[in-house]
């Protein structure tokens, strides 16, 4: 912000000195129409009421009453830079320089006028020169910080904000704009830090309450987060975006109603805010007010026709209301203003679905899964400067990722059923067979695999596949306590399939959960005998064993099953609170770690890279040289394109052993986004030389070749990623 200055005090000591008689009064109204001061005063107050034509009118007038006072000078170039200006402003503030040369504010309005002009490095050499004179001025470091973080140099930019902390520790707005850096690094913790010093400074400031409130909605401290929303509301009523987001955060909390009201409190301060608008859409079509819904999403492309997200949900909402023409052309919109929006090709691949155009929905379908992995690194960086506005996932980290997982593996399914009409069964198989890996627990699917095969005459696959659906289905209804009908499914399963041992330990469960303990156990008993090492199987009896105190045996069939296999969270979930239970507080703690970074490695698949670098922090607390924990941390960091803590974290990593993959691969990240294509290529040959399998690896290594103009070395890596699970543009 730039500064104005005027001589207030030298004005009141003058009225005060020559009040008196009438004359007195008409003398002083006639020295005062020749002050500068006077006109300084007049300046500022214009400048105070926005009216900024008048400010430089006033300041100029007083330029030429005052040429060689360089406040003067100063205050004429703020008002040049509000009526944008920017090259009178510079040269005014010059002129202020050149009068004084220790003016330390006219240095930094200058170099914040060069920074609204885009002139970063000119703006930092202004400042630099600055320091010759004031080497302990917090608003040049304040100034510095803002320019580093614009460049993304984050290092540099929190370096700055501390300095400015130092020099002037009493003032909040520091403090905020530290943590405004952390929050948008991810660094939640730290943001919470920052604002948490700011309001012991000024506990009233309702900028931090709503900074504040924003980092705890992200970490899903979802009271907390209302309490100071609600905060920032009472000291400031027309702050829409705090008043937006206490909205979403109700919303998330199933709270229609009282999100609606809240909205529309935003829109009685603004009813052409872009926020509320959206999200009063959003609402009313969770309500079935379609038509209402409506409405309000063309009130909020009215206020922002550019933006993609609202064309979206216009073609859900007029799909909802079987407007197919309609739906298409906002779907059409929204990929005209953002190509590479996965979501849109999706559901524009449902429209063309519904109304038999199956080609173009499995083209649309195969165009969403081709765009998915880099629509979640573009999200990120779109969203990571907008999350307090209420345009973007500001409580993704809350959603469970479980959920998003079904979202995107139900592409593939979708993509599969448009093979399937077109009679292609090989690719609606291998895109079915795609869809359970993403995630197991779908039953479509498999249902969907199922009718491949019985239409290919293919009985016995067929009825593996409808065994395992209706095996999902009981899952998913134990996990409600819907008992009965759960263990109707598993029977079902069996009979689709005989000696189904999966569908056997569930009913092992089921049983137990129904305190048959007989039961329980001649199903364990039986699906052992069929299965003896399929980790469903053992994992079910292992918590079986647990319930019944039985801790010895439960561990050893969970060891086992981690043998098996050991790569999800939930198996270590369970042996950190065996180990807990059987007084092993350290073998407790390494499967803790284990757990953290498997939920972190979902976390990451899934683009939520902030929640993944909080697992991976708490399993490092817990093993804090694990060679693989670091690596994964470094490769989040490469991906936040935060290079100077991914190279200090991998160099850590590399101190320890294992993970050579995985280390590699992040320093290939590293050097990627710095654009050192040919030692990034090195670092990703590495890694495909010890996983050969590294599918991401490929894809990088086949980018780095692009650039390099090696075209095909790029074709063969594109293939392999290709082959190793990732679609690529272009291919059939």
């Amino acid at each position: 912000m730039l500064c104005c200055r005027y001589y207030i005090v030298v004005l009141i000591v003058f009225l005060i000195s020559c009040a008196g008689n009438r004359n007195e009064e008409e003398y002083i109204e006639h020295v005062l129409s020749n002050s500068a001061t006077y006109y300084a005063q007049k300046g500022a107050q214009a400048l105070e009421e926005k009216k900024y034509d008048q400010a430089v009118a006033h300041f100029n007038k007083a330029v030429e009453i005052a040429p060689h006072d360089p406040s003067m000078h100063l205050n004429l170039g703020v008002g040049f830079y509000h009526t944008e200006q920017y090259d009178s402003a510079l040269v005014t503030f010059q002129k202020a320089v050149h009068l004084q040369p220790t003016y330390v504010q006219a240095y930094v309005n200058m170099a914040h006028t060069y920074y609204e002009m885009g002139e970063n490095q000119t703006a930092l050499q202004v400042l630099d020169e600055a320091m010759n004179y004031a080497a302990n001025n917090p608003d040049v470091y304040h100034q510095k910080a803002e320019i580093h973080r614009r460049l993304d140099e984050y290092d540099k930019a929190e370096q700055a904000y501390r300095q400015a902390i130092k020099f002037e520790p009493g003032n909040a707005n520091h403090y905020i704009n530290l943590g405004v850096l952390y929050y948008e690094k991810g660094q939640l913790g730290l943001a919470i830090d920052q604002y948490v010093d700011a309001l012991a400074v000024d506990s009233l400031n309702a900028d931090v309450h709503y900074n504040l409130a924003n980092a705890l909605a992200r970490q899903c401290q979802l009271q907390e987060a209302i309490a100071h929303y609600d905060t920032a509301l009472a000291l400031q009523p027309t702050m829409i975006h705090a008043r937006n987001n206490v909205g979403l955060v109700k919303m998330s909390l199933g709270n229609f109603s009282d999100a609606l009201n809240e909205f529309a409190k935003a829109l009685k301060v603004d009813s052409t805010a872009q926020a509320p608008l959206f999200n009063s859409a959003l609402v009313l079509e969770q309500m079935d007010s379609l038509h209402t819904a409506l409405r309000f999403i063309d009130r909020a492309i009215q206020s922002n026709r550019e933006y993609a997200p609202f064309y979206l949900h216009k073609g859900n909402i007029l799909m909802a209301l079987d407007q197919p023409e309609e739906a298409k052309s906002a779907y059409i919109k929204a990929i005209d203003l953002e190509p590479a929006f996965s979501l849109v090709y999706n559901n524009l691949g449902n429209l063309l679905s519904k109304t038999n155009n199956t080609d173009e929905a499995a083209r649309a379908y195969k165009k969403a899964l081709q765009l998915y992995p880099d629509y979640l690194e573009t999200r990120y960086f779109k969203s990571r400067k907008k999350f307090g506005q209420g345009l973007f996932e500001l409580l993704s980290s809350c959603v469970d990722p479980s959920q998003i997982l079904a979202d995107y593996a139900m592409m593939y399914n979708n993509l599969g059923k448009s093979y399937f009409y077109l009679e292609n069964y090989d690719s609606a198989l291998s895109a079915f067979q795609r869809a359970v890996e993403i995630q197991p627990m779908l039953i479509e699917p498999y249902h969907n695999t199922g009718i491949i095969y019985k239409q290919l005459g293919n009985d016995q696959r067929a009825n593996q596949a409808f065994a395992r659906a209706r095996l999902n289905q009981a899952r998913a209804l134990v996990a409600v306590d819907s008992l009965e009908k759960a263990r109707a499914l598993c029977r079902e399963s069996l009979q689709f399939v005989e000696n189904y041992a999966p569908a056997m330990a569930e009913l092992g469960t089921i049983a137990a959960q129904l305190d048959d303990v007989e039961e329980a156990e001649g199903a364990f008993d039986k699906a052992l005998s069929l299965e003896a090492e399929n980790v469903f199987v053992l994992m079910r009896y292992a918590d079986y064993l647990q319930s019944q105190d039985q801790l010895e045996k439960a561990l050893s069939f969970y060891k086992k099953a981690e043998q098996l296999d050991g790569r999800g969270a939930e198996i270590h979930q369970k042996l950190a609170e065996l180990y807990q239970q059987m007084n092993q507080p350290e073998k407790a703690k390494a499967e803790s770690a284990y757990e953290h970074y498997y939920r972190g490695k979902k976390f990451e698949f899934i683009g939520q890279w902030d929640s993944a670098l909080k697992q991976y922090e708490m399993a490092l607390q817990l093993m804090p040289s694990n060679a693989a924990f670091l690596a994964a941390q470094g490769i989040i960091y490469a991906k936040k394109h935060l290079y100077f803590e991914a190279e200090l974290v991998l160099e850590r990593a590399v101190e320890s052993e294992g993970s050579e993959a995985e280390i590699f691969y992040g320093y290939g990240l590293t050097n990627l986004g710095q654009q050192n294509y040919e030692k990034a290529a090195g670092f990703f040959s590495q890694t495909i030389e010890l996983d050969p399998t590294f599918a991401r690896a490929h894809l990088a290594l086949a980018r780095c070749y692009q650039h390099l103009g090696k075209q095909d070395l790029a074709r063969q890596h594109y293939d392999a990623a290709q082959q190793y699970g990732i679609l690529i543009m272009g291919t059939n």
